[in-house]
């Protein structure tokens, strides 16, 4: 789990200093990134040994809360 949380670390750092170059689509980037994390922590949570699925509807729930808050920023 430490080796995943030191490449998650790294490719936000990634994604950060080709923030600084002024890409403009850096926001989408973040977004889909955070969204692919959220869909794997789902996937895990109802596949593994012991499943569990109250806590993957949580994480799909806030998935697209998260979406709808976003919006309001993506459209203004």
């Amino acid at each position: 789990m430490e080796i995943k949380l030191e490449n998650d670390k790294k490719e936000i750092e990634v994604v950060a200093r080709q923030k600084s170059m002024g890409f403009p689509w850096l926001a989408e980037a973040y977004g889909d990134y955070f969204a692919l994390k959220d869909d794997e922590l789902e996937k895990y949570l109802r596949r593994k040994k012991h499943p569990a699925h109250s806590a993957a509807d949580n994480v799909k729930m806030f998935e697209g809360v998260k979406a709808v808050a976003e919006l309001p920023r993506c459209m203004g």
